[in-house]
């Protein structure tokens, strides 16, 4: 089981909705870019911006989902 007195549920909940929150801003960040430059530079910018979506994710929601499940979308 979790330890869940490392930060509570509603402080966790504004983290989680912080996190989700700009990976929604990355993905239409990237999707804008994708359609404004060039196929390499979206290439290189989608990849900028996956590796801060996976640090989103890996680092931040997903060890408070492991301490609050419910949390999860």
């Amino acid at each position: 089981m979790a330890d869940t007195s490392l930060i509570s549920e509603s402080s966790a909940k504004q983290i989680v909705e912080l996190l989700l929150r700009h990976s929604g801003e990355c993905h239409d960040l990237a999707a804008h870019l994708h359609t404004q430059t060039s196929l390499e530079a979206s290439r290189q910018y989608g990849q900028i911006i996956g590796a801060v979506m996976a640090g989103l994710y890996d680092q931040g929601s997903k060890p408070l989902f492991s301490l609050y499940p419910h949390l999860k979308p």
